[in-house]
């Protein structure tokens, strides 16, 4: 049969790693470190520093889309260097306008990227992280960061190649996770307005086409406790549930393609207490073949 993925030329589709689908980065704001909790494993995203003082971590949505933009062209290209013809031509391509605003934020998000870590500590037991044996994995973003151009104009000419260059770690854990992880499409990404509702489109397109779990539990319910340990940023709960609601009508029309029709078994239904996930078809199918490392 057809892989559905040959139906999309590869610039239409992003590459997602598994962590990234648990709404790591901030939404905004100055924030130095964050840490999810998964059973027995902690994820820990952390900024850096320099002379200047300490470095936030990339937030918003450009933070996101470069992020995801340079996995996937890293995946594609089987590198962990990947080449750019003009910073500025960044921001054309993840279709937000040109002006000293929007370019002031591109210097920053790419500055914050290049100096964030990821740390994962695992250790033996759900219940108590002080126990033993327990591993910690420091995990450099990337090992070095050229860019030119970022000022220019968008249709001006750049001299010189931006370069980014991921660690060989992290890069490595690309390799080890791009088999598993089906690609989502950049344009149902792109158009979303917000880093929430951005989250959120992620972490459904890997839980509603985790047909196991569907079958077995005839739906997964997650309670707005869940919710809020996973997509809340500090604020009251009742202020996150009006948030949620509002962000997930948004993402739940870019589930959707000529593939994928809801009809009467909606992806995620809205209760009082929560919300219930139903499975529904893949929008874009794995990759069969994949760059070689």
């Amino acid at each position: 049969m057809k892989n559905q993925v040959l139906e999309h030329q590869f610039g239409d589709l992003l590459y997602v790693p598994l962590f990234l689908t648990e709404s790591l980065l901030p939404y905004r704001g100055t924030h130095q470190s964050f840490t999810r909790a998964y059973q027995n494993t902690d994820i820990t995203i952390q900024g850096g520093a320099d002379r200047t003082g300490l470095i936030p971590l990339p937030t918003g949505i450009i933070g996101r889309r470069l992020l995801l933009h340079f996995i996937t062209q890293s995946w594609l290209e089987g590198s962990p260097e990947i080449k750019i013809r003009g910073a500025s031509t960044l921001l054309t391509q993840f279709g937000i306008k040109h002006s000293h605003a929007s370019k002031k934020n591109l210097k920053r998000q790419l500055y914050s990227l290049s100096m964030m870590m990821i740390r994962v500590r695992s250790h033996s037991t759900f219940d108590k992280a002080d126990t033993e044996p327990f591993k910690v994995s420091n995990i450099r973003l990337m090992d070095s960061l050229n860019i030119y151009g970022i000022d220019e104009a968008p249709n001006q000419m750049c001299l010189f190649d931006s370069t980014v260059s991921f660690s060989p770690e992290f890069f490595d854990l690309l390799c080890e996770l791009r088999q598993n992880h089906p690609p989502i499409l950049r344009g149902a990404l792109y158009g979303l307005n917000g880093p929430l509702q951005m989250d959120i489109y992620c972490f459904l397109q890997r839980r509603l086409q985790n047909e196991n779990l569907m079958l077995k539990y005839g739906g997964q319910k997650l309670s707005w406790d869940n919710l809020y340990q996973q997509f809340g940023r500090g604020e009251r709960k009742q202020d996150f549930q009006k948030m949620f609601r509002a962000a997930l009508s948004k993402v739940l029309p870019a589930l959707k393609t000529k593939s994928v029709r809801f009809a009467d078994n909606q992806p995620v239904r809205v209760l009082k207490d929560g919300i219930v996930l139903n499975s529904i078809p893949r929008q874009v199918e794995p990759v069969l073949h994949v760059p070689n490392k």
